[in-house]
Formats: structure tokens, C-alpha cells, sequence
């Protein structure tokens, strides 16, 4: 038998064999020879599991329970996915909190690069995970799967009803951004749990400086019963790997970005992940990705102002439709499902920030009546 590295495995042979006889037997109908083969754990047969096509076309008996996305480790695997958790010590070091700002939301021609494999296919007209509603072709993912619908197919929708919608969200940044905190990390490249928790930003007296001595307020609607050390939005079991962050944070919490004269855009995502490049205390290469289910964007557009009256309201529901590529709930599709949330990515700038009270929120009220 022959190792995935091209190494042979000699099978042992019990010593009562080494006789001439026994050896005949051996040959004749291995009745004698021990044929267990010493091979590792995590060796497998190449001829187990393609490695290269998803769940269902592998032929793994996916359970109902599952669903065709559900993830399937893979050390070969072709798709797009953020770093496994590593097996080392856990240790701690001081916290760190930085502010995001700066948000791509539209990425016309490289919007897979701030984007991940969801829903574990490559998919290109059609899918067994889900289909969007109707007649409509799914929408294509990257070459390594990655999805983001929201950039590829509804923004540049967005920005020709709202062109200065990007503008208006990086300037609402630049007064008030979201402040990101990590706490026990080792300050090495390989770190098994870290905490990781998000809070918005209010907007200071005096323009921030960012170089790293700029202290925000945070808002209490961010922390149960506005308790600086009880954040909602918060994953403690968070890890960095190979010099990434890699955080899950809860489900439908809201992420929001302040378009000073367009609103708020606000995320409630599903599978709502963070993740950048961590070393020597800076962070960089922020992405976040997630499920956007459309009954939440919904809400987003009264918070944009996009209200059912307007002509635009019904161009941008009919976008969303064509434009749904996943599951909302992980694990939940399957061939004949209907797609019911769009596939996000985007990415940040993040700068050094202190933290400073916790005040009163600056909550988005609806614009549609």
C-alpha cells in the first residue's frame, strides 16, 4: 500500500510464519499472514471521497440533519475557506481593540477576494444546495466558491438608487466605526481560543487622529444592561491560525453602518464571520462574511429609505430575489431547496483604538412610514 506522500507500507507478518509451509498457506489462502497494515488515523484511500466535488457529488451519504452544506474537512480541498482551529496550548496576553472603517461594499471586478466558500460547491447556473426563487439561475460563485451575492449582484443595484450609499457608509465610519476587541491573545501566530467581541462607535468630540490613541465611546445597547464586560455580540471561542483571526459571532446581531445623509445600513447576518490578518499587535485584511436572508433585508431597505411605495423599492425586491444563493440556517438545503438569503462579503481597514465609556445608543429608527 502506498501513503498519500508516495511512501510504501510493509504489512507485518506474524514470526509463526516465517516457515516455508506457512508461508505456502499464506499464498494459498492467507489463512496464516497478519494483514493488518499499520497506517495512521488520518491516512485515507484517494479512491474514498473525491476530493474535488462537493458533498453530494462525492457520494458522502449526507445525514438530513446536515444538509448537502454542511462542512466536510478536507485537507485537499479546492474551496475557499478560513483557517482550521490549531491544535496547540492555549495561553494568554493583553487585550487589543481596534476600530473598522473604511467598508467595500460593492468589489464590481475582485469581490471574491473578500469573500468565502458558503455553502461547500462551486456553483455556476445550477446547485444542489438551493435554487433562487422561480426560473432564475443561480448566481455563479468564484473559482474556489466563493460567494458574495451581496457585492456581485445587489449593490451595484444599491448604488444606482442610492449612488453615494459606499461614500455616505466610509464617511460614517470615519466619525463613528465599529470597534472590534480581542482578548487573550498569545501574540503568536497560532492561538487555540481567543475572545472576540464587536460594539459600535459613537461619534467623538474632535476629529479622531488614527494612530492609535483614539478613544471611543461604545453604545450600551451593545452590552447587557450596558455592562462593559458582558458584550452581546461576542464569540469566546475564537482562534487564530497561521496568523489569522477566525471569529463565528452570534446570528442576527446587528451590524450597522451610519450613512451620515443615506440612513443606516444594517447587517443582521446569519454565520457571521470575521476574519484578518493578526500579528505584531496590528490588524489587517478585515472581511466579514455571512448569510443575509432576505426577510432581513427587508428591513434594511426602510432603514436605507428605500420605501414599497417608490418604483425603486420593487427593482431592488426583484434583485434580491434573482440574487439569493444560500440557506439562510447552515445545513438546511438540499436538491430542490429554495435559496432564501444572499451570500456577503466585505472587507475594513482596522486601526489600534482605546476604549473609553459606555454611553446611551445612537439607534436607527425606519425612514418608510
Amino acid at each position: 500500500m502506498v501513503r498519500w506522500d508516495g511512501t510504501r507500507v510493509r504489512p507485518r507478518v506474524h514470526a509463526a510464519c516465517v516457515v516455508l509451509g506457512c508461508v505456502v498457506l499464506v499464498v494459498l489462502a492467507c489463512g496464516c499472514a497478519d494483514t493488518h497494515v499499520e497506517e495512521d488515523a488520518d491516512v485515507r484511500d484517494a479512491s474514498s471521497v473525491d476530493a474535488h466535488l462537493p458533498l453530494a457529488d462525492a457520494g458522502v451519504d449526507a445525514s438530513a440533519d446536515a444538509g448537502v452544506d454542511a462542512f466536510r474537512p478536507d485537507a485537499y480541498s479546492p474551496f475557499e475557506h478560513p483557517p482550521e482551529r490549531p491544535m496547540v496550548a492555549d495561553e494568554s496576553g493583553p487585550p487589543l481593540s481596534f476600530a473598522l472603517r473604511a467598508p467595500g461594499l460593492s468589489h464590481p471586478e475582485d469581490w471574491a477576494s473578500v469573500a468565502f466558500d458558503l455553502d461547500h460547491e462551486i456553483t455556476d447556473g445550477t446547485s444542489l444546495v438551493c435554487m433562487p426563487p422561480g426560473d432564475a439561475p443561480s448566481v455563479a460563485d468564484g473559482a474556489r466558491g466563493e460567494d458574495n451575492a451581496f457585492a456581485l449582484r445587489l449593490m451595484p443595484v444599491l448604488a444606482l438608487v442610492s449612488p453615494e450609499l459606499e461614500d455616505e457608509a466610509r464617511a460614517g465610519t470615519e466619525t463613528a466605526p465599529i470597534v472590534l476587541h480581542i482578548d487573550g491573545w498569545n501574540g503568536r501566530a497560532e492561538d487555540p481560543r481567543v475572545t472576540v467581541w464587536l460594539a459600535h462607535a459613537l461619534p467623538g468630540e474632535s476629529a479622531p487622529r488614527w494612530d492609535g490613541t483614539d478613544r471611543w465611546s461604545l453604545e450600551d445597547s451593545d452590552f447587557v444592561e450596558g455592562a462593559p464586560d458582558r458584550p452581546i455580540n461576542q464569540d469566546d471561542n475564537a482562534f487564530v491560525a497561521g496568523g489569522r483571526l477566525v471569529a463565528e459571532l452570534p446570528a442576527r446581531q446587528s451590524i450597522r453602518l451610519r450613512a451620515p445623509d443615506g440612513g443606516t445600513l444594517e447587517f443582521r447576518l446569519t454565520q457571521t464571520r470575521f476574519v484578518a490578518t493578526l500579528e505584531e499587535g496590528a490588524l489587517s485584511g478585515v472581511t466579514m462574511t455571512g448569510r443575509f436572508a432576505s426577510i432581513d433585508l427587508d428591513f434594511a431597505l426602510d432603514l436605507l429609505g428605500i420605501c414599497p411605495e417608490a418604483p425603486d423599492h420593487a427593482v431592488i425586491q426583484a434583485e434580491i430575489a434573482r440574487s439569493q444563493d444560500v440557506r439562510s440556517t447552515p445545513g438546511s438545503g438540499g436538491p430542490g431547496a429554495t435559496c432564501d438569503a444572499l451570500s456577503v462579503g466585505i472587507d475594513f481597514s482596522a486601526t489600534r483604538a482605546e476604549i473609553g465609556a459606555i454611553d446611551p445608543a445612537m439607534l436607527p429608527v425606519g425612514r418608510c412610514d
